[in-house]
Formats: structure tokens, C-alpha cells, sequence
């Protein structure tokens, strides 16, 4: 009989060994959420980051359009110019010094607003390159959130064992002492001692259950989070297949102006060899 207590004493002590240590699994999984938790505020921040910037090459595509419309309103000043420079012999001159001087001007803004519009694409690039870093960190720290669910559950169902064993334990112990009074004999275990036990096994169910609600409420909420993250992903990859559209249209503008341009330039020439023939 004493051996049969002895035994259930070490299985008791055993089940409590194998009970802390599924309380440093769950603690360790507590800590994974953590810094998953870092890690996906990191990749807000990052993708904040790419949001101001990709604003600002919104701004820079505003004045792109804008001085590519100025370039067509020179380009139509110039044609006037030339007419009125074919009207008036006596200032024909004069006009054609203004002509050059503002074709050589629309030159030197034509050829920045290409230079402009290859700087977004360019800097759209970027972005997609950054975007899609970013999107594949996300999905690592998916896998990472995966994983430290299914230490969770493996934690809670080990720790669920260790429990029952732990109870099952307990009613034996409760038999033997039940027997052992009956009959008279010494009993290893008092009463105070099996109840402050019991105590300990219901606090430590108690503990466990709360520590795996909390961490299993952590990882609901850095998934939460990081779905958030990748919805703001896509959208920024939208908006910056959205930039890339518009440099396409910005760098197809520029070369109707350098165009125009070319055909003033051509149109001058015609008016001076017409003008040396009178």
C-alpha cells in the first residue's frame, strides 16, 4: 500500500513537471506573439512610408500635366507669333529672335518633363519592388502566426492531459486515504496537504486557461492587424500601377510637345528661306 502511494506521489510530481513545462510553452508563445506584434507594426509603418511617397509622385505627375499643358499653350503662342511675323515684314526680325528664344526655351522644359516623367517611373519601380518586399515579410509573418497557434493548441491539449492525470491522481489518493482510515493505518498524505493540492491544481487550471485565452487573443489580434496590413498593400499597389499609367501618359504628352515644337522649328525655317527669296 505505501508503494502504491509512493508511486502516486511521483506520478504527481511528474504530471506537475510536465504542467510547468507546458506553462513555458505557453509563456514562449506569449513572447512569439509579441514580437510578431512588432513585426507588423514595422510593416505599417513601412507601408506609411510608401503611401507619403507615393503622394508626393502624385504631386509630381499634377505639375508634369500641368507644365506639359503649358508647353502646348507656348507651342500655340509660337504659331501666332509666326503668323503675325508673315504679316508684319518690318518685324520680322524681331519675331524671329522670339521665336528661337522660346523654342529653345520649350527645348530645355520639353526635355525636363521627360526627365521628370522618367524619375516617377522610375521611383514607381521602387515602390513595387518595396511593395512586394513588404508583401512577402506579411506572408512570413503569417506562417509565423500559423505555427504559434497550432504551439497554442498543442500547449492547451497537453496541459488539458496533464490535468486530467492530475485529477485521476488525486481521486486514487483520495481512495487510499479513504481505505487507509478505515482500516487504521498510517497515512502519508494529510488532509490539509491533499486539499492544499487540489487548491493548487484548480489555481494552476485556472492560470493555464487564462494565459492561453490571452494568447490566443494576442494572435487573433496581429492577424487582425496584419490582414489590415495587406488590405493597405493592395492598395497601394493599385495606386502605384495607377502612377505608372499616368508617367506612360505624361512621357507620351512630352513627345507630342517636343513634336510640336520640331514642326514650329520646321515651319520657322520655311518662313526665312521664303522671306531671303523676297
Amino acid at each position: 500500500m505505501k508503494d502504491a502511494k509512493a508511486s502516486d506521489l511521483e506520478s504527481i510530481a511528474m504530471v506537475t513537471t510536465e504542467l510547468d513545462g507546458a506553462k513555458e510553452v505557453l509563456q514562449k508563445v506569449v513572447d512569439e506573439e509579441t514580437s510578431l506584434r512588432s513585426e507588423v507594426e514595422s510593416f505599417k509603418l513601412q507601408l506609411e512610408a510608401v503611401k507619403k511617397e507615393h503622394f508626393e509622385l502624385k504631386a509630381k505627375d499634377v505639375e508634369t500635366e500641368t507644365l506639359v499643358g503649358t508647353l502646348h499653350m507656348e507651342l500655340q503662342r509660337c504659331k501666332m507669333e509666326l503668323d503675325s511675323a508673315r504679316v508684319a515684314e518690318s518685324k520680322a526680325s524681331s519675331s524671329a529672335d522670339d521665336l528661337m528664344s522660346t523654342l529653345q526655351q520649350l527645348s530645355a522644359e520639353s526635355l525636363a518633363a521627360q526627365k521628370e516623367a522618367e524619375e516617377m517611373k522610375r521611383k514607381a519601380d521602387e515602390l513595387r519592388s518595396e511593395a512586394e518586399a513588404a508583401r512577402i515579410t506579411l506572408t512570413e509573418a503569417e506562417s509565423k502566426l500559423q505555427a504559434a497557434l497550432k504551439e497554442a493548441e498543442e500547449a492547451k491539449e497537453a496541459e488539458a492531459r496533464a490535468l486530467d492525470q492530475i485529477k485521476e491522481l488525486s481521486e486514487k489518493a483520495n481512495a487510499v486515504r479513504s481505505s487507509t482510515s478505515e482500516s487504521g493505518a498510517k497515512i502519508t498524505i494529510s488532509r490539509e496537504e491533499f486539499e492544499s493540492l487540489s487548491r493548487k491544481v484548480e489555481e494552476s487550471e485556472k492560470l493555464t486557461e487564462m494565459k492561453v485565452a490571452a494568447a490566443m487573443a494576442q494572435v487573433e489580434a496581429v492577424r487582425a492587424s496584419e490582414n489590415e496590413a495587406i488590405k493597405r498593400l493592395e492598395t497601394t499597389q493599385k495606386e502605384i500601377n495607377d502612377i505608372g499609367l499616368a508617367t506612360q501618359d505624361a512621357l507620351k504628352r512630352a513627345e507630342m510637345a517636343d513634336a510640336a515644337k520640331k514642326a514650329v522649328e520646321g515651319e520657322l525655317k520655311r518662313w526665312r528661306k521664303g522671306s531671303r527669296r523676297e
